[in-house]
């Protein structure tokens, strides 16, 4: 593999492609799990010929979420925990802006900015 240097100009262009390419990825990957969410219940409703039961891809989506969440779990130390536990439970748990900016997705609880 060879290294290749990159002016700053060029480093700045290189990354804001690369912030453009991964934001659109991930409107584009929402709107797709919306819509499988929505026709899964419509789906459901269809081939189960019951009403009642076309919330089951939703559950079904739900507890798949929720199983991963667990096992992810497993990996927080204590302190995170009390820090996320804190968090949740605050006054700043409604939306506002201060709040988007406590805890950003992907990043470690305990590295997230102190109340």
């Amino acid at each position: 593999m060879t290294d290749v240097a990159l002016t700053a100009a060029q480093q700045t262009a290189v990354q804001r492609r690369t912030v453009l390419v991964l934001s659109l990825g991930q409107v584009l990957g929402g709107i797709a799990f919306g819509a499988t969410v929505s026709l899964g219940a419509l789906l459901a409703a269809d081939i189960s010929g019951n009403e009642a039961l076309s919330g089951l891809a939703t559950a079904s989506v739900t507890l798949g979420a929720a199983a991963c969440a667990i096992r992810s779990l497993d990996s927080l130390r204590a302190s995170d925990v009390v820090v996320l536990s804190r968090w949740a439970t605050s006054s700043r748990w409604s939306a506002s802006p201060s709040s988007s900016s406590r805890l950003r997705c992907g990043s470690s609880p305990s590295s997230s900015p102190a109340s």
